[in-house]
Formats: structure tokens, C-alpha cells, sequence
């Protein structure tokens, strides 16, 4: 998202995209949730959870399920292409094709891990990641207050 924050001029349309998109990805979150609490321990059996629950709602509603998270799935790494190749191309003057190229094919490569063993090791690793990189924003904004 910085990448693209970057391509839109307009501060006031991008802040109301972001508020709109944390409340509804906050909401989405909390039914996710409830969802999942109230299914506790059958959910401990499958590698999609969510399609388990989404069981109970009908064959189509489990479909549509299976489609958006295919969907999500496609658009985060269609954002993380872009991200990843606009950052390549300006900090190491890889040409953005090339970029995307090499970012696909480590990512083609990486996928052959498995989705059970990439999540088991990735969402730890990104809990990490985040929790540092939290620190580290607290820790900008006291060195900087001033500039804020």
C-alpha cells in the first residue's frame, strides 16, 4: 500500500481509504473470530477452519467462501508484487519487470513448501516481524516529536 499511497496525491482520499478499510477489515476480523471461537475443537481438524464453518451454510455459501479467500489471497500477492518490484526498481534499479519476474518465481518456488508448513512457520515469523516493527515506530516518534 505505500508504493500506491505514493501515486495518489490526495491526502484527504487517502486517509478516508485507509480508516474505511481498517474499520471494515476490523469488523470482518471480530465475525472471523466469533465464527472460529464458537467452532472450537473441530476446527482444530482442518487447514482452511473457516471452510468448515462456512460448511453449515450450504455447498454455495462454502464455494463463495473458497472463492474469496482465493480472491484475498490473489490480491495481497498482487499488491506484494507491486510493492516488492516498485522497491526493487528504486533502491536497486531492477527494472520493474524483471522485479515482478523474480518475485513471482521465488514465489512459485516457496509455494511448493506447502500451505499447512508456511503458516506454521510465516505467522509466528510476521508476529515477530510486527512486534518489532511496532517498537521501532514508538521508537521514531519519540526520537522525532517534534517533526510530528
Amino acid at each position: 500500500m505505500v508504493p500506491l499511497s505514493r501515486e495518489i496525491n490526495n491526502f484527504k482520499i487517502t486517509y478516508t481509504g485507509i480508516v474505511i478499510g481498517a474499520l471494515g477489515l476490523t469488523i470482518l476480523s471480530l465475525i472471523i473470530n466469533l465464527l472460529l471461537i464458537l467452532n472450537i475443537p473441530y476446527i482444530f481438524n482442518y487447514e482452511i477452519p473457516l471452510l468448515y464453518v462456512s460448511n453449515r451454510f450450504g455447498g454455495a455459501i462454502q464455494v463463495a467462501l473458497l472463492a474469496i479467500i482465493w480472491l484475498e489471497m490473489f490480491s495481497t500477492e498482487v499488491s506484494d508484487v507491486f510493492s516488492v518490484s516498485k522497491n526493487l526498481e528504486q533502491k536497486f534499479k531492477i527494472p520493474y519487470k524483471n522485479g515482478c519476474f523474480i518475485i513471482l518465481t521465488l514465489a512459485i518456488l516457496i509455494s511448493q513448501i506447502g500451505f499447512v508448513k508456511l503458516i506454521t512457520f510465516l505467522y509466528p515469523a510476521f508476529g515477530v516481524v510486527g512486534i518489532i516493527f511496532i517498537v521501532q515506530c514508538f521508537i521514531f516518534y519519540f526520537k522525532n516529536k517534534r517533526m510530528f
